[in-house]
């Protein structure tokens, strides 16, 4: 085999290598955020119940100091985890904004509104919610 045909043949496995693996890297699921996840952050106990169908979120939850339950919608990508909270206690209602990165039973991030001011927050996963 000449050198440059060793050397055509090595560039040409190369190619079909990383052309394999970019079509695979969309084919894996990033893990789901479903579950029940708690926190405190700025004095409130927030406790959110989770459903993870393909990185669209929904749920409910609560919320106290003050208390109010909540309505939970969001979106994941791969790690990115962007949840809107809707909390309403009686005829109040009020958003907070958590933008946060998914690292197992963790959710790493800062939430903003509602008397958080990109405050840090830290999620964490107490259960699973089975299903999607």
């Amino acid at each position: 085999m000449s050198l440059r045909h060793s050397f055509r043949f090595s560039l040409a496995s190369t190619f079909v290598c990383l052309l394999v693996l970019s079509s695979c890297e969309d084919d894996w699921p990033a893990e789901s955020t479903a579950g029940v996840w708690t926190a405190t952050s700025a004095g409130r106990n927030i406790r959110l119940r989770m459903s993870d169908s393909e990185g669209d979120l929904t749920g409910n939850g609560s919320i106290t100091n003050p208390s109010g339950s909540i309505a939970i919608s969001g979106m994941r990508t791969n790690s990115d985890v962007s949840i809107s909270l809707l909390v309403s206690s009686g005829s109040v209602f009020n958003f907070i904004d958590i933008t946060a990165v998914h690292r197992g039973d963790l959710l790493i991030g800062t939430a903003s509104g509602a008397g958080f001011d990109d405050t840090p927050v830290e999620l964490k996963r107490i259960s699973l919610v089975h299903g999607k």
